[in-house]
């Protein structure tokens, strides 16, 4: 695997396990929310939610 798919799959790993707390979770979403006006950024961030 390449360094840079390596790195991704390591991050989303790791962001995975953190939103297995449902605070962590929350403030994900809500962080997703607040920051972009763009649907598809909530709905990337509730997938992850569901995935943990």
């Amino acid at each position: 695997m390449a360094k840079s798919k390596k790195k991704n799959a390591d991050y989303h790993e790791d962001l995975v396990e953190t939103l297995k707390d449902p605070d962590e979770a929350i403030g994900y979403l809500r962080a997703a929310l607040e920051e972009s006006d763009m649907p598809k950024v909530f709905l990337i961030a509730l997938r992850n939610v569901a995935e943990a």
